[in-house]
């Protein structure tokens, strides 16, 4: 779609888009199952709608396009989402018996997978190959394709960093 200028773009997004912000967040609830998740992708949904306006080809009927871009940034939430649950979890026998043994299992699950999903994908890596999958030096390298010393520092820092966040997070408890 074209917009002559930007108050016409505005005007639009107003009346077309936002007036469907109540039904995409009734959507992203159900499909997520959590009000606060929902509020945050409703929000990516919003901002990329705003961003890709011209890329509408039905602009009496924006419905559609609309949801498509919520329900594809909620499957790109739930991915993440997945992968940083499968990293904590294989995180927590490596953290099990290094933190303070009085919190209960479910808050150091809670405080693992917080820090874990604080991580970049890179140090995320560099744990679970190193951590969990016990894989060797030299096939933790082959894998990143990264050179020795960047391995062991890139897996020095990942730990320092997830420690430091597990710590700040477990201290405000």
């Amino acid at each position: 779609m074209d917009f002559g200028n930007n108050e016409e773009r505005i005007a639009y997004y107003e009346r077309f888009i936002i007036t469907k912000t109540r039904a995409l967040l009734r959507r992203l609830e159900r499909l997520l199952s959590c009000a606060s998740d929902a509020e945050d992708i409703l929000q990516e949904t919003l901002m990329k709608a705003w961003t890709h306006l011209e890329q509408l080809r039905d602009p009496e009927h924006p419905e559609r396009w609309l949801f498509s871009i919520a329900d594809n940034e909620a499957r790109s939430f739930m991915a993440r989402e997945s992968r940083n649950r499968r990293t904590w979890e294989s995180l927590l026998p490596f953290i099990s018996d290094r933190f303070d043994p009085g919190l209960s299992a479910e808050i150091v699950e809670r405080i693992a997978y917080k820090a874990a999903s604080m991580l970049t994908k890179r140090q995320r890596d560099y744990l679970v190959y190193s951590v969990m999958e016990r894989l060797s030096p030299k096939q933790v390298r082959a894998i990143m394709k990264v050179s020795e010393s960047v391995r062991s520092s890139g897996l020095s820092r990942a730990k320092r960093r997830f420690y430091k966040i597990y710590k700040e997070l477990s201290e405000d408890l």
